[in-house]
């Protein structure tokens, strides 16, 4: 029989479903790693190993699934809805360091590296109020040059009623006013038991959420635009909830979706669908809703031109968005289209236009003469003789790599090439436009390899002579569309998603370095647009390997109003270290955010120029502290000397800027790097110094003291 304590702990272990073992073995080797990290130093062999072996368990999981996301509750880590480890202590306690920093969802994508693990767990070590201090979690990944792992922070929550302390207030107008909703919808961390309670009542009340999401706004925002945003709010005051709690709370949000107007329910859901793919929380609730329902709500009313084409997008996104499989999505909107009357032949032909099986060109005029020496070359194209039985031809090579199968990238490609050898105008331009048809098609699949060879080739017929300047200039634009900002962020999700060491990713580098300067803008339009911070950084890491080329570009961006944004774009300038960047760092030196300041600070030290000192030496005047403590250590590092003067009076307290302990440590610690003999005086003064708050004036004394050993044997070295 098992001890009495072992049949206790048996006899608690949840019976339920839990995460497949694949993603708790990853768990467990990821605490394991945070526990390594917690006991040696990072740079140890320790540490090191586990993460390799983390990251192995991760490439594990990764297959099946392109991304690996936990939710992070109080008393544990959820996969999918389900809990990872449910019950065992270890993991609660683990979990319970994600909670305290206030993270809401981790995610581990395929280019995770080893370093990155390690990184992130030493975040996991550092109080929670010095998390907050510097910005949150997200905002210190950021720093530590995480890219691989993502976090989203805990916002607004919709939580149970019983969890708002008591019934409502019986003066409590309802419905409420929509400004008011938004109100409490724009506050960004939690509110106060009446906001909890408007929000859980709104979720609870079809008509009034319906109401809410068809009332226009003071703004000049359409009503579905308007719609759809607030129901992307509402999504993600959700995914603030516990896990178990998130299905119930979407499926009313899906129910007041439904009770809206069906003109205005068909806008609202293609633009929900369209942003589900970048929107988990809005994806939810449109597979709250039942498959049938969405479909007969996307194809109510009259099916005119444009319609045609608004729907024909919606499908494909809704596919895509993996509501439900392939077939079965098309078998619905097919239902759809029959109860609206569509024909069959038209039902077909619209079902075959979202999921095209092949190349598609586009219908044109055929010229009333055909010339003779067409149809001679369409005569020399037959074979020039019959097969006899049982020998070999080259029809019968043929008939067998045909049915081994030819990819449209096949064909693609071998357009590609005769197009490139091709100067008459009649048939380069025709087949030109079965190329302009579909290159689209090739980011979307993620034929990123044939994409690379198409570029390519473009770029250098466009520079073979022969060619009309009309030509040129179509082939130029065919690698514009290429580069269109909806493919080059294809290519940006697809760059974390994929392992460094794949063809795949290999393929999207190569891709991107043949379209070269013709990236550079539609990236920066991605990345002025992009909300996830993980993304941010993949697309910040792509535009730097190229912004040598294009700094007046970039400057130009750093007087953008999104603080963010600016931030990347500091970021992108100071990968460079180019001289040219620091008149526009300067601009960003006195930007209002103080983390826009932080990465110029990091940007301007990289520049080995006499004004990137200067900058920095300015820096030491900054009024957030982190950024002073920055500063100071890279004058140290740099071992500037100019900067002394400026170094004493933070070691002072004086002048001005932020002067708190912390910052005069460092400065103290930089006088020390410089070994500046003319602050001998500074030093010793503060190393004598007694105050009434011993911890920090002990530590402003060592600090001087190790300054001033550090001095004396600089001077000893050089006598």
């Amino acid at each position: 029989m098992l001890p009495e304590r072992r049949r206790d702990v048996a006899a608690r272990q949840p019976t339920g479903p839990k995460a497949p073992a694949f993603v708790e073995r990853f768990v467990k080797q990821l605490n394991i790693t945070f526990k390594a990290v917690k006991l040696y130093p990072l740079s140890s062999n320790v540490p090191r190993e586990n993460a390799r072996a983390t990251l192995e368990l991760l490439h594990e999981v990764l297959r099946h699934s392109p991304e690996v996301r936990f939710d992070v509750a109080k008393d544990g880590l959820w996969y999918e809805t389900l809990p990872v480890h449910p019950g065992q202590r270890a993991f609660m306690a683990f979990a319970r360091e994600f909670y305290n920093r206030g993270l809401a969802e981790v995610r581990f994508y395929g280019s995770t590296t080893a370093d990155e693990v390690l990184r992130f767990l030493s975040l996991l070590d550092v109080p929670p109020v010095e998390i907050a201090r510097s910005g949150g979690f997200e905002s210190r990944l950021w720093d530590n040059g995480v890219n691989g792992i993502a976090v989203r922070e805990v916002s607004t929550r919709v939580v149970e009623a019983e969890a708002t302390g008591g019934e409502e207030e019986p003066d409590e107008e309802w419905p409420p006013d929509a400004k008011l909703i938004d109100d409490v919808l724009a506050e960004p961390f939690g509110h106060l038991p009446r906001a909890q309670r408007l929000l859980v009542r709104l979720t609870g009340d079809a008509a009034a959420l319906s109401r809410y999401l068809a009332t226009p706004a003071a703004s000049r925002a359409s009503v579905p635009s308007l719609a759809a945003h607030r129901l992307s709010a509402l999504a993600r005051a959700v995914r603030g909830n516990e896990p178990s709690e998130r299905g119930r709370v979407y499926a009313r949000l899906a129910e007041g979706v439904g009770a809206l107007d069906p003109s205005l329910l068909r806008d609202v859901l293609s633009r929900a669908i369209a942003e589900a793919r970048h929107d988990e929380g809005l994806a939810a609730v449109v597979r709250a809703m039942t498959l049938d329902r969405v479909c007969l709500s996307l194809i109510c009313g009259d099916l005119g031109v444009r319609d045609r084409a608004e729907l024909i997008r919606t499908v494909r996104n809704l596919v895509s968005l993996g509501f439900a499989p392939r077939r079965e999505t098309l078998a619905s909107v097919g239902d759809a289209l029959e109860c609206a009357g569509v024909p069959e032949d038209d039902r077909a032909a619209l079902l075959d236009e979202v999921t095209p099986s092949r190349l598609r060109v586009r219908e044109r005029p055929a010229p009333d003469e055909r010339p003779a020496d067409v149809v001679l070359r369409l005569l020399d194209a037959a074979a020039s003789s019959v097969a006899s039985a049982g020998v070999e031809t080259d029809a019968g090579e043929l008939a067998r790599e045909a049915a081994a199968g030819i990819s449209d990238g096949d064909i693609f490609g071998a357009l590609v090439t005769i197009v490139t050898l091709e100067d008459r105008p009649v048939e380069f331009a025709s087949m030109m436009a079965m190329l302009e048809d579909n290159l689209g098609l090739l980011i979307e699949r993620h034929d990123f390899e044939v994409a690379a060879d198409a570029a390519e080739a473009f770029l250098l017929a466009e520079r073979r002579e022969g060619l009309t300047g009309e030509q040129r200039q179509r082939l130029r634009r065919a690698v514009n569309q290429l580069a269109q900002p909806e493919r080059m962020k294809i290519v940006a999700g697809a760059m974390r998603l994929y392992r460094p060491d794949t063809p795949e990713r290999e393929a999207c580098v190569r891709l991107l370095t043949v379209l070269g300067e013709n990236t550079v803008t539609p990236l920066l339009e991605v990345l002025a647009e992009e909300k996830d911070m993980a993304n941010r950084k993949t697309l910040v890491d792509m535009i730097s390997s190229m912004a040598d080329r294009f700094i007046p570009e970039l400057g130009e961006r750093v007087m953008d109003g999104r603080w963010f944004f600016v931030r990347n774009v500091v970021s992108i300038l100071g990968a460079t270290r180019d001289p040219r960047t620091l008149p526009y760092l300067e601009r960003t030196l006195r930007h209002s955010d103080a983390r826009v300041r932080r990465e110029t600070i990091r940007a301007i030290a990289g520049v080995k120029d006499a004004l990137a000192g200067e900058m920095l030496t300015s820096a030491l005047s900054d009024d957030d502290g982190g950024n002073v403590q920055l500063a100071a250590r890279y004058l140290g590092v740099l071992r500037l000397r100019g900067a002394v003067p400026a170094l004493q009076d933070v070691a002072r307290a004086e002048g001005r800027g932020n002067r708190d302990a912390e910052t005069r440590v460092d400065a103290i610690e930089a006088l020390g790097r410089i070994g500046a003999a003319e602050s001998v005086p500074v030093l010793e003064q503060i190393a004598r110094q007694r105050s009434l708050r011993a911890g920090r004036t002990r530590e402003l004394r060592a600090a001087a003291e190790r300054a001033l050993s550090m001095i004396r044997a600089a001077e000893g070295g050089a006598a």
